[in-house]
C-alpha cells in the first residue's frame, strides 16, 4: 500500500489554562495493488474500497495538557481528542464519513527514580462503509508494541498499557510495559482482547530537555500454526 498526501495544521489556540483547540485540514491518496486477486484481500466482501483512492479532511482537535514536561514527564496528564470529516475525492468520491480519535495519557513520580505511565486510545471509523484504507489498526512503536500495523483492523480500536520506568542515571533509563487491546465492528468483547508485554532502554541524547533514543522489544499474542507475534523498535522519545 503505497500513501501520498499533505497535511495542514493551524495553530492551537489557548483556550484557558492547559486547554487548548485547533482544526486539521488535508488530502490523501491511498493505492494497493496485487497481481493476485484470488486471496481474502480481493475476494472477502468484508473489505471494503480495496483499490484506495484520494479523500480530504478537516476537523477540530483540542487537547488538555498540565504535564510538567512534554518530553520525559515524571507527573501531570494530557488528554488529546480530534475528529476528521472526510470526504472522497474524484473517482473515490462515493465515500463520506470522518474519523474519530481520542487519548488519555497520565504520569505518577512513585519515587525519585521511578514513574508509572497510563495510556488509553480510542479509535472509530464513522460512515456506511468502511474503506479498507482507513480502519484503525492495532499496534505501532507507541502502543500494541509486538503488533504489526494492519494486521488487525477493523471499524473500531481500543487499546490500553501501562509503562513503568526507572532513570537509572541522567543518561541511562530502562522501561516495562504491559497492555492490551482490540479492533470490533460494532461490539467489543473482552474474549478477544490481545495482550502485550515487554521492556526496553533509554538513552538521553540530551539531559536538560530530556531527549532519548527508544529501543524496545515487544511481545504480542501466539496464533495457532503461527509464531508468536514480536517487534523490535528503536525511536526517537518516550512513547507516550
Amino acid at each position: 500500500m503505497v500513501k501520498s498526501g499533505s497535511r495542514l495544521i493551524l495553530p492551537p489556540k489557548k483556550i484557558s489554562n492547559n486547554l487548548y483547540a485547533g482544526i486539521t485540514g488535508g488530502a490523501w491518496d491511498y493505492k494497493f495493488r496485487d497481481d493476485d486477486k484470488t486471496g481474502i484481500f480481493y475476494t472477502d466482501p468484508r473489505v471494503e474500497d480495496h483499490g484506495g483512492g484520494p479523500s480530504a479532511y478537516i476537523g477540530p482537535t483540542i487537547t488538555f495538557d498540565n504535564r510538567n514536561n512534554n518530553t520525559y514527564t515524571t507527573k501531570g496528564l494530557i488528554v488529546n481528542a480530534y475528529f476528521q470529516a472526510i470526504h472522497g475525492m474524484f473517482g473515490n468520491n462515493d465515500y463520506k464519513g470522518g474519523f474519530f480519535n481520542i487519548e488519555y495519557s497520565q504520569f505518577f513520580l512513585l519515587a525519585p527514580k521511578w514513574v508509572l505511565g497510563l495510556d488509553v486510545q480510542e479509535q472509530s471509523l464513522t460512515g456506511s462503509t468502511s474503506p479498507f484504507y482507513l480502519l484503525p489498526g492495532l499496534g505501532s512503536d507507541e502502543l500494541m508494541r509486538g503488533y504489526y500495523n494492519g494486521r488487525f483492523r477493523d471499524r473500531n480500536m481500543i487499546a490500553g498499557q501501562a509503562e513503568l520506568r526507572y532513570r537509572l542515571s541522567d543518561r541511562i533509563g530502562f522501561a516495562g510495559f504491559v497492555g492490551g487491546g482490540e479492533v470490533f465492528k460494532s461490539s467489543f468483547s473482552t474474549s478477544e482482547l490481545k495482550p502485550n508485554y515487554g521492556g526496553g532502554i533509554r538513552y538521553f541524547f540530551d539531559v536538560e530537555k530530556g531527549l532519548a533514543v527508544r529501543i524496545d522489544y515487544g511481545v504480542g499474542q501466539k496464533i495457532p500454526n503461527e509464531k508468536r507475534l514480536t517487534g523490535f523498535y528503536i525511536a526517537l522519545g518516550q512513547s507516550f
